[in-house]
């Protein structure tokens, strides 16, 4: 019995460090986060589209890499 509550009571505390650092990741605190959620962005990179930053990553990577 001491073995099943020890089991359980790994998970519980493998599941909650998990969510605490869903909750304090730096992922969600990007300014572009929610950008690319769903039909709200266009692919055009238009001023406000978080698909210009990647590109923009992209440009800048490939110039550092051909130089």
């Amino acid at each position: 019995m001491v073995q099943y509550l020890a089991v359980i009571g790994f998970f519980i505390v493998a599941i909650v460090i998990f969510a605490l650092g869903l909750h304090f990741s730096e992922y969600k605190k990007r300014k572009d986060a929610g950008c690319c959620g769903g039909g709200s962005c266009s692919k055009e990179g238009t001023p406000g589209s978080c698909y210009n930053s990647k590109t923009k990553f992209v440009d800048d990577y490939m110039s550092k890499i051909s130089s």
